[in-house]
């Protein structure tokens, strides 16, 4: 077996289609209908225990205003993402749990695109268009806002031209940037930065407990937008002391409740992945907890000529 590493998913489209490998993931999305009717070439849609979500420098204004996130979530459309641009692979996400998951708050649903509640907020919060040019302003100075991604995961960077172009209708100017890693967390560490557009795993242990903690903990170690609530604090502090799973999920329910409401981070959709393989490629089986993929043992070629 000679495994390669293609980080640009075009590249690995290349790939599949000339003969270069025999077995890929996360072609472009827009592609896998096309590829999947190449005779020889199979595409599989899956869903991942992860989810695309824009996190949000809460020590920059107007990100630090609970207002301005609840409109941008209200900006967004989250249905026509997972039908338009990620083609399906992935779907639209409330919690940062899937609803499949046993700790998962299903009371959840996403955010409905709903501009008149957004513009309501923004109003609120004292950004109006004052001049008419498309983009709200407060104190003379314009609602505009970077947001940086990476190319290596398909779904990101039509992602973040999609929802660029929604939060503009509700007045809210969004430079996108797709980067490199190293690029992107030295920006990160200067605190030079509005919102990072990422893909995030979610089932790297069998507890809410790991993501809840890490994401909206104060100074968790994956709370980069500085979320902080004492009540979430307590709640998950509470939660780790309980061992009856009815108890401790409920209690981990209410801060899935709390950080819906006040969306330090947006949650956008849930991840999908696309596995494309030629057809002689037989004994494959997803792997749903794995981060992408993996190849399993059963796995051969049958009849590759």
């Amino acid at each position: 077996m000679i495994l390669k590493g293609i980080p640009d998913p075009n590249t690995r489209a290349m790939a599949i289609e000339n003969g270069e490998v025999d077995f890929t993931v996360d072609v472009p999305y827009s592609e896998t209908d096309r590829i999947n009717a190449i005779d020889g070439i199979n595409v599989e849609k899956y869903k991942t225990p992860r989810v695309y979500k824009l996190d949000l420098n809460l020590k920059h204004e107007p990100l630090e205003d609970v207002r301005v996130r609840q409109a941008m979530s209200y900006a967004i459309n989250r249905s026509d993402i997972a039908e338009n641009v990620l083609y399906n692979v992935g779907e639209a996400a409330a919690g940062p749990f899937l609803p499949t998951m046993v700790w998962a708050n299903k009371s959840l649903k996403p955010y409905s695109q709903d501009l008149e509640k957004a513009d309501e907020l923004l109003t609120a919060a004292g950004w109006v268009d004052t001049d008419g040019d498309g983009i709200r302003d407060k104190d003379g100075k314009p609602l505009k806002l970077n947001l940086m991604t990476y190319a290596a995961r398909p779904g990101l960077p039509p992602m973040a031209e999609a929802m660029a172009a929604q939060l503009k209708e509700a007045g809210i100017g969004i430079e996108t940037e797709v980067m490199e890693m190293g690029s992107i967390d030295d920006r990160r560490e200067k605190g030079d930065w509005d919102i990072y557009l990422a893909a995030y795993n979610i089932a790297m242990v069998p507890d809410p407990e790991y993501i809840l903690t890490n994401w909206y903990m104060t100074n968790g170690t994956d709370n980069g937008p500085g979320y902080s609530n004492s009540k979430v604090d307590a709640l998950i502090t509470e939660a780790r002391k309980i061992t009856d799973l009815n108890e401790r999920y409920k209690k981990f329910n209410e801060v899935e409740s709390i950080v819906y409401d006040e969306q330090p981070m947006i949650i956008v959709a849930y991840y999908g992945c696309a596995i494309v393989k030629k057809d002689y490629v037989k004994g494959y089986v997803f792997d749903p907890t794995a981060h992408d993929y993996r190849i399993n043992a059963d796995m051969y070629l049958e009849n590759k000529s």
